[in-house]
């Protein structure tokens, strides 16, 4: 009896030396680049004033915009948000119900501490405002300085881009403001290139800005590229590319495989300076769907495993708060009408998300597939480290992630190569 409960101990104790040998923090040093690197370029929209429903309105309200040009016609007052958490936090304290900034950081799943949020206010946006010139020209001024006057700004020409084409003399078209984190009593502050411009979807802006890390295994050095997506400085977005391998870029939360070693993305840290990874068991696999049994938002009908065995599984993640979300509902729907259902799915994830808003929105949209909503249960986003909305991924027969953060634009051909039309 005593032999077997030693090797029993003996077991245990090469189980937990195995998984601290392979559950280890990597932290590595960060510096900040200029432009988009081996990413694609990304942009997002500035903010003109929120609908009275918006977690962020009341706090929107009380900003100021001094000496604007009086010669100016179509004046718009924006503001670029570099962190909303931190900017309704500051707020909190003065006219915002404290519930709101509570009931926002659990929607959105924010795993900050409070005691890393700044209660003094500090700059995590940037005021912005376009007008028509006397002359006729749209025109803009960032509040470089971030005091809410305009009168000492330089006034810019807006022009018309795409980031789909090159960008010929990318640094003569970027402004240049800051941004500040908090890390308990000291404030950090980084300097912010910014492109402005206008789009076919309206006023815009996109921060070419990425980090550069370097991680020895070996003799081979590996160079680590970090994107906040050119548009989330805080890193809440955290995207990397190793080596320049632009086929393959790994969000926050993936693993991937560097040399005969597997680590896990746990993304920037902007207060620290760090590039976080955590080794893990060469052995691990990602999520798949081998335990999925959820109910249907609409119907309550449970959808399982066993109802989607042998098909592909496309997960799209949304949700009613999401304006690009609902955008994308019709163009969704035109290609679910075309899909070969024998072969494939559409499982719609609503998160951040309350039934009730949830509901309605499907209802509304006439969204046709199933949908479930993520919550503390299930913590579907969690588990497939979704940061940003929309994303789809496709899952293969066998429950493997085959393609990660399908864009709308690019789903098409991703269906077509796996002939499920």
């Amino acid at each position: 009896m005593k032999a077997k409960i030693t090797r029993t101990l003996i077991i245990i104790i090469r189980l937990l030396l195995t998984q601290s040998i392979h559950a280890q923090h990597i932290f590595l040093p960060i510096q900040q680049k200029t432009g988009f690197g081996p990413f694609p370029p990304d942009n997002s929209n500035v903010i003109f004033a929120p609908d009275k429903t918006h977690p962020a309105y009341e706090s929107f309200a009380q900003l100021t915009y001094n000496n604007i040009p009086s010669d100016w016609s179509n004046v718009k007052k924006g503001v670029i948000m570099f962190d909303m958490l931190q900017f309704l936090y500051q707020n909190s304290f003065t006219h915002l119900d404290p519930k709101i900034y509570q009931q926002f950081k659990t929607e959105r799943n924010f795993k900050i501490n409070d005691d890393n949020l700044s209660q003094e206010p500090i700059a995590c946006f940037v005021r912005i405002v376009f007008g028509t010139s006397a002359d006729g020209q749209e025109v803009y001024l960032l509040d470089k300085n971030q005091n809410g006057d305009f009168a000492e700004e330089t006034v810019m020409k807006l022009e018309t881009l795409s980031l789909q084409e090159p960008i010929t003399d990318l640094e003569s078209k970027l402004s240049t403001t800051y941004f500040d984190t908090s890390k308990g009593d000291k404030t950090i502050r980084t300097p912010i290139p910014l492109l402005i411009f206008k789009n076919r979807f309206g006023y815009a802006y996109s921060i070419p800005s990425y980090h550069e890390a370097r991680y020895k295994i070996g003799d081979m050095i590996h160079t680590l590229y970090a994107s906040h997506q050119f548009c989330f400085p805080d890193y809440w977005v955290s995207d990397l590319v190793v080596d320049t391998n632009k086929n393959n870029i790994i969000p926050k939360s993936r693993t991937f495989v560097l040399g005969d070693r597997k680590y896990k993305n746990t993304g920037v840290d902007v207060r620290t300076n760090q590039l976080t990874l955590l080794e893990v068991d060469p052995n691990s696999k990602d999520a798949n769907l081998s335990n999925f049994k959820h109910r249907d938002i609409s119907s309550k009908k449970t959808i399982d495993i066993e109802s989607l065995k042998g098909k592909y599984i496309l997960l799209d993640f949304w949700g009613s708060w999401c304006g690009p979300c609902l955008a994308q509902l019709p163009k969704l729907a035109e290609i679910y009408r075309k899909l070969d259902r024998s072969k494939i799915e559409i499982i719609g994830i609503a998160g951040r998300d309350k039934y009730e808003e949830a509901y309605k929105a499907i209802m509304n949209h006439q969204i046709p597939w199933q949908n479930i909503l993520d919550d503390q249960n299930n913590k579907l986003t969690e588990i497939y480290g979704i940061v940003k909305y929309p994303t789809c991924i496709l899952i293969d027969p066998e429950g493997n992630i085959v393609e990660k953060d399908i864009a709308t634009h690019e789903l098409i051909d991703v269906l077509f190569r796996r002939q499920l039309f």
